[in-house]
């Protein structure tokens, strides 16, 4: 996805800068000699400016998509998951909050890091009453919606 961006900032930016330098070239011969081939080429830079463009806002356009959407999927339960981490997250300075019982709950994101075994670990978002039951190191069975953490219920004893 940054990718695509990345790509059409350059599209866009060379484009830009193409159509700049032929238009004034193409136009000063246009006005000189009555005709310009360098115009067709203005043209074709106009149109890498676009292409640029159109690149940066679908992809601009699909990641808020994907972010308005990352709660909407089917519950699924893990039965067999291990907390890898927790932390809090300031809403105003995306700063990570060490201490995060001094903050007011509504200024703060909950994470949890899980482990679904085979090495594959997601990161999900929860509420703080679903953060205050998870604790690093535990082994558990969570309920999950997208990435959303719906609960977790910890194994007790040797699983």
């Amino acid at each position: 996805m940054s990718l695509l961006i990345l790509v059409g900032f350059l599209l866009l930016g060379l484009g830009g800068f193409l159509a700049v330098a032929l238009g004034l070239m193409g136009g000063a011969q246009l006005a000189g000699t009555g005709e310009s081939p360098l115009m067709l080429a203005f043209g074709g830079a106009l149109g890498m400016a676009a292409l640029g463009a159109l690149l940066i806002g679908v992809a601009s356009g699909y990641g808020l998509w994907l972010h308005r959407n990352r709660f909407r999927a089917p519950m699924q339960v893990f039965p067999h998951v291990y907390v890898v981490a927790r932390y809090a997250v300031d809403i105003h300075t995306g700063e990570l909050v060490p201490y995060w019982y001094d903050y007011a709950p509504e200024n703060l994101r909950y994470y949890v890091r899980l482990d679904h075994g085979r090495g594959v670990q997601e990161e999900y978002e929860c509420a703080l009453e679903t953060f205050q039951q998870v604790g690093e190191g535990m082994w558990g069975e969570a309920t999950c919606q997208g990435q959303w953490l719906c609960a977790f219920r910890p194994h007790t004893g040797v699983s």
